[in-house]
């Protein structure tokens, strides 16, 4: 055999062990993540470590996405119409994402301005004396337009010692709005029993991570 065909074939045989060992590697060190996504026109998956990293597109009826062990990933994704737009990530203890993106900024607004009516309604029938001491802020609307939550700021006497901003939340039930969290400055499971965790943590959350609002009056 000449050393011609010698060097092709230790090239060749290097090149299908090199192969071998990625196809290796690749599936024994890597996983499915399963995924149950609704409402959501495109997804990506970015390698978290690498900044300038371009994502790995995926149609939106993707079923699962794999990754290598060790690492943490950011999984993107694009609304659909009237949906939000944002991101999970799927770290190394990730064994499933669910992606249920809430409605878009714009079409909670919409509903917004139209339950208004309804939400003033029912903030004054909880706390008939609420407009003598506070303005109710525009709030936001969350889990589809099922739960809202706002701020009360005082409008008081400046030296009153009871003049600190309080946060409420209503729940959508039927056709109704109702108060679930008396206006307050923190909220716990064991005050508000009959009210979900989640929907407290809400609650937590909307008011710790909203600064003094834009008072805006409704009533």
């Amino acid at each position: 055999m000449s050393r011609r065909k010698n060097t092709i074939l230790i090239t060749l045989l290097a090149i299908a062990i090199a192969v071998a060992f990625f196809v290796i590697r690749y599936f024994t060190q890597t996983r499915m993540v399963p995924l149950s996504v609704k409402n959501i026109s495109s997804l990506s998956l970015v390698d978290a470590s690498k900044k300038k990293a371009s994502g790995k597109s995926y149609a939106a009826n993707t079923k699962a996405v794999r990754v290598w062990d060790g690492k943490t990933y950011t999984l993107s994704y694009v609304g659909s119409d009237g949906y939000a737009t944002s991101s999970v990530s799927i770290t190394p203890k990730t064994e499933s994402v669910t992606i249920d993106p809430d409605y878009s900024d714009a079409k909670n607004s919409n509903l917004l301005a139209e339950a208004m009516p309804d939400i003033i309604a029912a903030i004054h029938g909880a706390a008939p004396t609420v407009d003598q001491y506070y303005t109710i802020s525009r709030g936001n609307l969350m889990k589809h337009g099922a739960w809202y939550f706002t701020n009360l700021v005082y409008k008081g006497p400046s030296d009153d010692d009871s003049s600190d901003t309080l946060t409420t939340g209503l729940q959508k039930v039927g056709d109704e709005w109702k108060v679930a969290l008396f206006p307050s400055i923190v909220f716990t499971t064991s005050a508000n029993q009959g009210v979900s965790k989640d929907f407290i943590e809400a609650a937590n959350n909307y008011r710790f991570t909203t600064v003094t609002p834009t008072a805006e009056s409704y009533y």
